[in-house]
């Protein structure tokens, strides 16, 4: 895939156009045949893919046949269809990506998903994928959120001088400032900018075009304001609702910002300043011109007839990813599958510093006087963090998934009452594909005393960044801290010794493993900077450390990168020479964790700490 610009535009529309393209039809025709084929069942559980391109094709139709009698051509048609499956083949990528790693972590030969009686193999999503990625016409856009938007406008603000606009910049920007919407000049479209101002350009006519389809003019655009809660920058550059709310701080600003850059000689500052926001912006796959042969085969696919379970099975993958992937273990069954039965089974393990936690889908839990229609004693939530010993487990997470396009406060909110009655301990979290319903907010459900531990998250798909980093902090706060190293590597150089062989403060080590807060300690490794005095268990090495130790030379760090080949993190116990020593040696985590009479404990790995968990 390329990324989109205008200059590469007309060739693709030619090849599109070539006689052997399939014959035109009007899009209720082309609609009617992808519905039979894709197996949608717009009346029935699809409806909210089917409200998802009516709003694509015309925010304002009343439903998806008149938003298709307004649709323009057969290609506008399959270009909106293809941005709704787009998110679906996004999941099934992280799919993918998170049960390989667990092969290759678990020595697996290949796991499968089992959907009730249907078997998905790996392979299955992989040629989703691949239909959806690798299609004709599909190229690559990036996928800017509002506040992505807001910051590449103030890079370009910050480091243009005020020169004077091109013409049709400043024809636009005073229209704009009257409150009209005109489209965006052509001294700012992509085949005129240079290269380095291609995708700030796509994203300012992006914006421009969400904006433009929902309004042409500011006092339009307020009729369709009315009663909007949407946060700024909670959207996305394509949402035109969430551009709306912000096109006077943002749209104008944005492309006078744009014009501005255009006129530099030297734009070096704004492409510096640029560099760390565009990193950061997803690229996604976008149907540049409409072929529905690209969809029929797309829409023929397993994967694609198993989408109601694909998004329940990609938050079970989000909830497991969001943790170091080292610390999970997947369950699979004897067949080498893991399993998504409408009954309680464990999913994954995941270690933390206050021992294992294991993932549960579908786990029933008693519950008093439940609130939600058909509940009659019991909840089930879609997936549950459990931990502690069996017979007294407690239950710190709870993730009910939703895939409505529009929420329903009714279940959104008794689904959340119930769960955290159920779940005295636990967060609850409700998660849609669709917005979040505001149950939290809601006076509606005050009188139950258990919103402080209810928690809603809209939008929660592939390209939400904001949305997946907030789910995945709930996640990574109930799993808690990763375990603690269970290799102790004992620094016995020179500096630490006394003359008759032994530690000088060995009395202080000894205290401190034998106190029980060190039994995550299963080994201990006494060295120098060459040599391996002993690798002993932790009671043993207590022991040990009575007699003469045989070695001498500098700080053991040659011994602690050959350590870390096999391991993330070791803690070290040395001197203050040997502190300085380690945190000069370059390891990508260093981290001075306590002081003792003539000793400190480090800990050292080939990760980065995880601050979002409050070391």
């Amino acid at each position: 895939m390329k990324l989109i610009t205008r200059k590469n535009q007309g060739a693709m529309v030619q090849r599109m156009l070539e006689p052997n393209s399939e014959p035109a039809r009007c899009p209720s025709a082309v609609w009617q045949k992808l519905i039979t084929l894709g197996g949608l069942e717009p009346v029935g559980r699809d409806k909210d893919f089917v409200e998802l391109i009516r709003v694509e094709l015309a925010p304002q139709a009343s439903d998806i046949t008149a938003a298709l009698a307004a649709c323009p051509d057969n290609e506008t048609l399959v270009r909106a269809i293809f941005g709704a499956v787009a998110p679906f083949a996004a999941m099934s990528r992280d799919i993918v990506e998170f049960m390989r790693g667990a092969e290759t972590r678990e020595g697996k030969a290949c796991i499968e998903i089992a959907l009730d009686s249907s078997i998905l193999g790996l392979e299955d999503f992989e040629k989703f994928i691949e239909a959806v990625w690798t299609a004709p016409g599909v190229v690559e856009v990036p996928d800017a959120t509002i506040d992505d938007a807001f910051a590449l406008a103030n890079a370009l603000r910050q480091n243009s001088s005020r020169r004077g606009l091109a013409a049709d910049v400043k024809i636009w920007r005073e229209a704009f400032d009257r409150g009209e919407f005109n489209e965006l000049p052509a001294s700012l479209g992509e085949a005129a900018v240079p290269p380095e101002l291609e995708v700030p350009s796509y994203i300012a006519a992006t914006a421009l075009e969400a904006l433009r389809s929902v309004a042409k003019t500011r006092n339009e655009l307020k009729k369709h304001l009315e009663g909007s809660r949407r946060e700024i920058g909670a959207g996305s550059m394509r949402d035109p609702l969430s551009v709306a709310i912000v096109e006077h701080d943002l749209v104008g600003p944005m492309i006078e910002a744009l014009g501005q850059a255009v006129q530099q000689v030297d734009r070096t500052a704004s492409v510096q300043a640029m560099g760390t926001i565009l990193a950061r912006i997803p690229m996604r796959p976008q149907l540049s011109m409409g072929n529905a042969t690209v969809l029929e085969k797309v829409l023929s696919l397993p994967a694609w007839k198993r989408r109601y379970e694909l998004y329940a099975v990609w938050i079970a993958t989000r909830i497991a990813a969001a943790v170091d992937p080292e610390r999970v273990t997947v369950h699979t069954d004897k067949d080498g599958a893991l399993t998504f039965p409408f009954q309680p089974v464990r999913l994954a393990t995941i270690e933390s510093a206050d021992g294992p936690k294991s993932l549960w889908a579908e786990r029933q839990t008693h519950c008093t006087n439940p609130i939600g229609k058909g509940r009659k004693g019991n909840v089930q939530p879609d997936y549950s963090l459990w931990h502690g010993p069996v017979g007294a487990e407690q239950c710190g997470l709870i993730v009910e998934v939703k895939h409505y396009k529009t929420p329903a406060l009714g279940t959104f909110g008794a689904a959340l009452v119930d769960y955290a009655n159920a779940h005295p301990h636990a967060e609850t979290v409700l998660v849609n594909y669709g917005a979040a319903a505001g149950v939290v907010e809601h006076e509606r459900w005050q009188h139950h005393g258990v919103l402080n531990r209810c928690h809603e998250i809209g939008e929660l798909m592939p390209y939400n960044r904001e949305a997946c980093e907030a789910f995945a902090q709930m996640v990574r706060d109930a799993a808690g801290a990763e375990p603690q190293p269970d290799v102790l590597l004992l620094d016995v150089s020179g500096s630490t010794r006394e003359k008759g062989g032994r530690m000088w403060t060995q009395s202080i080590v000894q205290s401190w493993l034998r106190a029980p807060e060190q039994a995550h300690i299963k080994r201990v490794i006494a060295a120098d900077d060459v040599n391996i005095a002993w690798d002993l268990p932790r009671f043993d090495a207590v022991n040990r450390l009575n007699d003469h130790i045989n070695v001498s030379g500098g700080d053991p760090i040659n011994i602690a990168w050959e350590l870390l080949r096999d391991m993330k993190r070791i803690w070290i116990a040395t001197d203050g020479s040997g502190l300085r020593s380690f945190r000069d040696a370059g390891f990508l985590r260093f981290e001075h964790l306590r002081h003792m009479t003539g000793v400190e404990i480090l800990e050292v790995g080939t990760n980065e700490p995880d601050s979002t968990l409050g070391h």
